[in-house]
């Protein structure tokens, strides 16, 4: 289906504000390729009973505050609940049916499980209407709350939560794993570091509620300690020492320093394993490419590192593997 000069419903829910940041992103994904596109971001509430929205997204944070355990007793208790019985959605469902019809969309997506429930009850009643509905599970959960069966396509956040979908009778099809939409401001080529200042992104659910304790505290100190001194050294790096240090985890001073006897007639990769070496000569290729794309040292090492230490794992376990034949 093309959705040139079409007109997609995109319904959502104020609680939180992962529902709500979730459609803005699928919005403007759409509209980057199909600029043509009419889409609509809604409330389902507000386009079916808006004096319900303000008490009801109130008890949502009252509840995620004060009484997260109940709060997360009803959440998982949801899992394995068959929404069909639920009859919350019912009492939304019959204006917001007057405003689908009203708006006559091309496309359905809904990124909250009651917005799923009350287009699952418009295909029920209007099935001679053929629009297609997608589910974005902005969840990282196999909650059937989400699960309808007229639902023509679900987006998943992960491979793990499609296997558990498809374990609970969803045909394969009818799910692509697509990670939880997010805004394009976090899709960056390069990371650009400040004198001083450190970014650092916490995530959470539930309002973003979690309890920050002192040892997590303590680590983050740690954390901006180890950080700066991993600037300072690069600041002054040769391009041998950012690969050693990616994969043996210390510069060829600090090995001599360590080893002065082998270090007379040695250096630190004639003690490497055929390993390491391969390694060594992938990152190596990857520095180059990366050098002539103009990415920082500080960008590089952390790559390299990432690079270094995933190829490593693979040559172990190809190792094991060919030990046990």
């Amino acid at each position: 289906m093309s959705i040139n000069n079409k007109t997609i419903l995109i319904l959502t829910a104020q609680f939180g504000a992962g529902h709500i940041s979730a459609a803005k992103a699928i919005k403007d994904y759409i509209l980057e390729k199909y600029s043509d596109s009419n889409i609509l971001i809604e409330n389902f509430i507000d386009a079916s009973l808006p004096i319900m929205n303000k008490p009801m997204v109130k008890f949502y944070e009252n509840n995620t505050k004060y009484t997260p355990g109940l709060y997360n007793y009803y959440y998982y208790f949801k899992k394995s609940f068959d929404p069909r019985h639920d009859i919350s959605h019912k009492l939304y469902t019959p204006k917001l049916i007057e405003y689908i019809l009203k708006v006559n969309p091309d496309l359905i997506i809904s990124t909250f499980p009651l917005a799923a429930a009350c287009v699952y009850n418009f295909k029920e009643k209007y099935n001679h209407i053929n629009i297609p509905t997608l589910t974005v599970i902005t969840d990282v959960v196999d909650s059937l709350e989400w699960v309808y069966p007229n639902t023509d396509m679900y987006f998943v956040p992960s491979c793990e939560i499609k296997n558990r979908f498809v374990q609970k009778g969803i045909h394969p099809s009818k799910i692509k794993v697509t990670g939880v939409p997010i805004s394009k401001n976090f899709n960056v080529n390069s990371k650009y570091i400040t004198s001083g200042k450190y970014k650092l992104l916490l995530l959470g659910g539930g309002r973003g509620l979690f309890d920050v304790s002192e040892e997590f505290m303590y680590w983050i100190d740690n954390f901006i300690e180890n950080y700066k001194e991993n600037l300072e050294w690069l600041a002054y790096a040769e391009e041998a020492d950012i690969l050693n240090v990616a994969l043996f985890g210390f510069t060829a001073k600090a090995w001599r320093d360590e080893n002065p006897e082998l270090a007379k007639k040695n250096n630190v990769r004639d003690f490497a394993s055929i390993n390491e070496l391969t390694v060594l000569s992938n990152l190596e290729t990857h520095n180059a490419q990366m050098i002539r794309e103009g990415r920082s040292k500080a960008e590089r090492f952390q790559i390299l590192k990432e690079i270094a230490e995933y190829q490593l794992n693979i040559l172990k376990a190809a190792e094991k593997i060919k030990l046990i034949e």
